[in-house]
């Protein structure tokens, strides 16, 4: 068995259908490969639709487990994979076709522990066609250590972003952080940093589905506690990982620890930019900075540079480390919200 492709699944009838179609609409042989969808505890017509593709597809596993979130879903799927090599899918995404054999011999010629490939934002759910398939097969693949990687790219935190190697991944023993919101950027970053072999490839393979209802546009007041909470939660697991960093000898580790760093400073940045736009107190704001001080998560004099720049950026983050433009800001913020 060379892959696993699995694919967590809650409530998403209208998309589960395609998504395993675009999945066996691959150029390798099925049992070369298997799709293991993971219900995690659908309330509407998943797992009938997902049962009936396993009916007439062997490699297609279906297990069922009860509702403990996206990331509680991918750890089972590591669980039960039986290929050299994992991948993960959003279930309301797909992926181009015909795409996979080409993948394969990267990750085969390479030896690699992980590959990362393309992706394109869709807002329909037939664009299969790999836009540039026949025009890469000889394209120069750059083989580097995972901490090269992280000082020379702006990665992406999503685990659908790459391919990694099943042995590689047991033995760092990373799993997804059950019950958070953007549970894959410190696994990413910490996956990155321990690889010895990665490398990306230009091929255009996952395609994200553009829907206004997903997890990541909900704007109810809950979701936005629940996602300031988990912003700072990836901030000290950043902390963590950058004190790791510091006793490793590479020559690029300090480069790597600097975008590591910024991308800390990033969901600090962020989770400001929701607690401005929600009712917690401002005095409760200050003190989720002080105690970011301590950490040298704040203020944020490390966000700013090749991964985040611009105006918007610039400005916000002026405002955010004035202690004394702060308050005011968010306070006539929040009443010219109530005024529109």
């Amino acid at each position: 068995m060379l892959l696993s492709l699995v694919v967590p699944t809650y409530n998403v009838e209208k998309f589960i259908g395609n998504c395993l179609q675009s999945l066996l609409n691959q150029d390798i042989p099925s049992n070369d490969y298997e799709i293991i969808v993971i219900n995690d505890g659908s309330t509407d017509n998943s797992l009938s639709i997902a049962s009936d593709y396993a009916k007439n597809n062997k490699n297609i596993h279906v297990h069922t487990q009860e509702n403990q979130g996206l990331s509680a879903a991918r750890n089972k799927g590591i669980d039960l994979a039986n290929g050299k090599y994992i991948y993960f899918i959003d279930s309301d995404d797909y992926v181009s076709k015909n795409c996979l054999g080409y993948i394969l011999r990267l990750l085969e010629t390479h030896q690699l522990d992980v590959l990362c490939i393309r992706y394109k934002k869709v807002p329909v759910l037939n664009d299969y066609e790999a836009s540039n398939i026949h025009t890469i097969n000889n394209e120069k693949i750059d083989v580097v250590d995972g901490i090269n990687y992280i000082a020379q790219n702006n990665y992406l935190n999503n685990a659908w972003w790459y391919f990694i190697n099943r042995d590689f991944l047991i033995k760092t023993k990373l799993i997804f952080p059950v019950g958070r919101f953007v549970e894959d950027a410190n696994f990413t970053a910490n996956l990155f940093s321990y690889s010895k072999r990665m490398a990306s490839s230009s091929i255009d393979f996952y395609r994200y589905y553009i829907r206004p209802n997903s997890i990541m546009r909900t704007k109810t007041a809950a979701h936005n506690f629940k996602m300031i909470s988990d912003y700072e939660k990836n901030v000290y697991d950043f902390d963590t990982q950058l004190k790791r960093l510091e006793k490793v000898d590479h020559p690029k580790i300090s480069a790597c620890r600097a975008r590591l760093k910024t991308r800390q400073q990033s969901f600090v940045f962020f989770m400001l930019v929701r607690m401005t736009k929600s009712d917690i107190e401002i005095s409760k704001i200050k003190e989720k900075l002080f105690e970011l001080k301590k950490i040298n998560a704040y203020p944020l004099d490390e966000f700013l540079g090749k991964d985040y720049n611009g105006f918007n950026y610039l400005f916000m983050s002026f405002i955010f480390n004035s202690k004394y433009l702060i308050s005011p800001t968010i306070k006539i913020y929040r009443i010219f919200r109530k005024l529109i």
